[in-house]
Formats: C-alpha cells, sequence, structure tokens
C-alpha cells in the first residue's frame, strides 16, 4: 500500500434535564449505549470497505444442477450471478487461494471467511455440507453453526455486506488470507462530554474517533492479492 487516508468519525447527543427529571432510568446511560452501538455499527463499516472493495470478484453463475463461475481480478465483477453459493463455490476458492494466488493463511492452516446470511444460507442448504456437518459436528448442525469447512473459518455479519445480490439469489461474502488490510489510528475511540450549559439545562455527550484502513495489496500494481470477494453485476 502507499498511504492510509484517515477520517473523523463522531456523532453526540444533547440530553434534556427535563427529560432526566421524567425518566425513571438514566438518560446518560441510554445516550452512551446508543452512542456506542452506532459507533461500532459505523466503525464496523470504514473497516468493511477495502475488503467490499477488492481487486478478485468470483461470481456463482450457471444452476445448481450445473454450476459455473465467473472471476475477475479488476474489481468489477465479471458477470450477474445466476445461484447462491454452495460448497462447491467453496472449494473453488479454496484451490484458488492455496494454489493460484498463494495467498498465506490466517492462522495455521485456515483461512477465513467473513459472509451474509444470505450466502451462508447457500452453504447451509448444500447436502454435501449437511452430510460433512451430521458426521462429524452434529451438534454445529443443530445449532445452526457453520465452524470450519474446506480450510475456511466462517463467520457471518448483518452491517456491511449485501444480503441480496442480483436480485436476492446470492448473499456477499469475502474470503481472505494473511495481511488484507492494513488500518491507522490517528486519535483513539473516546466518549466525551461537553462542558455543562451554564444553567444545566443540557448535557451533549458525543464518540470521537480518527483513523482508517486499506488494502495491503492491490493486484494490478503488486500482482499480489489476499482476499476475494463473492459479487455480482
Amino acid at each position: 500500500f502507499d498511504s492510509v487516508t484517515t477520517q473523523w468519525l463522531t456523532n453526540s447527543i444533547a440530553l434534556s434535564q427535563e427529560a432526566d427529571l421524567y425518566s425513571e432510568l438514566s438518560i446518560v446511560d441510554a445516550g452512551l449505549i446508543a452512542l456506542i452501538n452506532e459507533a461500532n455499527a459505523s466503525l464496523d463499516l470504514l473497516a468493511a470497505a477495502p475488503f467490499k472493495n477488492c481487486d478478485a470478484i468470483y461470481t456463482p453463475t450457471g444452476t445448481m444442477a450445473s454450476k459455473t463461475y465467473s472471476f475477475s481480478t479488476t474489481g468489477t465483477p465479471a458477470a450477474t450471478a445466476t445461484r447462491n453459493m454452495t460448497l462447491w463455490d467453496v472449494r473453488n476458492l479454496n484451490d484458488m487461494m492455496r494454489t493460484t494466488y498463494k495467498v498465506p493463511f490466517w492462522e495455521g492452516s485456515d483461512y477465513v471467511c467473513v459472509t451474509s446470511p444470505l450466502a451462508l444460507r447457500g452453504i447451509r442448504e448444500d447436502s454435501d455440507f449437511i452430510d460433512i456437518m451430521k458426521y462429524s459436528m452434529p451438534d454445529k448442525l443443530l445449532n445452526s453453526e457453520i465452524g470450519k469447512v474446506e480450510n475456511f473459518r466462517f463467520v457471518e455479519e448483518t452491517n456491511a455486506l449485501d444480503n441480496a445480490l442480483a436480485g436476492g439469489l446470492v448473499g456477499e461474502a469475502v474470503f481472505f488470507g494473511f495481511d488484507p488490510v492494513v488500518g491507522a489510528e490517528v486519535y483513539p475511540f473516546e466518549l466525551q462530554a461537553a462542558v455543562a450549559d451554564p444553567y444545566g439545562r443540557f448535557r451533549n455527550i458525543r464518540y470521537v474517533w480518527k483513523g482508517g484502513y486499506t488494502r495491503t495489496w492491490t493486484f494490478a500494481t503488486d500482482g499480489e492479492l489476499r482476499m476475494i470477494r463473492v459479487g455480482s453485476l
């Protein structure tokens, strides 16, 4: 990478004295909880941006009976998805990352996949996956957990990834290995209270953070990639 662009993230809440008087619960605590939840979502989206803008994009095509795929390293999908992701696609991605692009493992012999619920459902409903889990990890199957399959640790998320690509046919997912993104923190996350109103009528609280994230590698210039996104036109 050449540089990391940083930015301020902040939001505030003004709490009135009347709200404090008539509330049975602490409005300050409620305000802090709301700010922390909003900050977590905003920071998550900022960190997710370089993953969603990666160069390599895998698109499930064909039909469930006759699966194919399209692949691009330009940052733009090469096709429109015509089906959801299955274990067949996970095996393709495992082969690509281990052999063609020689992506280092995240840890040990494992990669990581962060996936939307729809993409994960395609794997959950795959008969090959059900057979594997039925005999090796039946408890996880009953608890609707994925765990590790085909060298990937699966993590589901619902904030940053698109859960309805190609008109709802496929969900977005990102597969990655070691060193995919670099982050820079200029000002650490902090909750702050403003100087009190002279008459005590309002309390202003906010969160603040400054930093940024960018991809470690760009395929066009480095000939290296660390992540592949499941996407669609």
